[in-house]
């Protein structure tokens, strides 16, 4: 489910959750047919909040990272759902039935950590203190490296 149709849902009025369904969380998704379907998000998708800001992104988009903060959540979340065992080492707050993943870092930083997993460049603008976003890239866990070279003498 989009955001769009997760905001139109809920300006709509719908106050549809789970707990209201009129059958079993434990029964299967055919059983609770297309309504369910509409308010369970998928679990290839991941909502990331940082910030306040929300970012949707595929774990196959993160999993082509495993050793950053969100290729490992991909990872963890991804392997038997067995998620309280390492989540909040990973991130500061989750919502499991929304595969809402909170972290209080800065929105504006992280759209440069966004556009280096859908691109697998990062690049820095000059509006940003270069000592923070190296610190903001070692929080997610990517290497000063990784710095496209045209960026990198900033």
């Amino acid at each position: 489910m989009s955001l769009n149709s997760q905001a139109s849902l809920e300006e709509q009025g719908n106050s549809t959750s789970l707990g209201s369904l009129d059958c079993s969380v434990f029964s299967s998704e055919e059983e609770q047919g297309p309504l369910l379907q509409k308010v369970v998000p998928s679990l290839d998708c991941f909502t990331i909040n940082v910030g306040g800001s929300r970012f949707v992104m595929s774990q196959q988009t993160l999993s082509c990272y495993p050793d950053t903060r969100l290729g490992k959540l991909a990872v963890v979340v991804s392997a038997a759902r067995d998620v309280a065992s390492g989540l909040l080492e990973l991130c500061d707050d989750a919502n499991l039935v929304e595969n809402e993943y909170f972290f209080d870092r800065s929105s504006q930083a992280f759209h440069y950590i966004l556009n280096y997993y859908q691109t697998g460049r990062l690049h820095v603008m000059e509006q940003l203190c270069a000592l923070s976003f190296l610190q903001e890239i070692q929080y997610w866990g990517l290497d000063e490296l990784s710095i496209d070279s045209c960026c990198r003498d900033r």
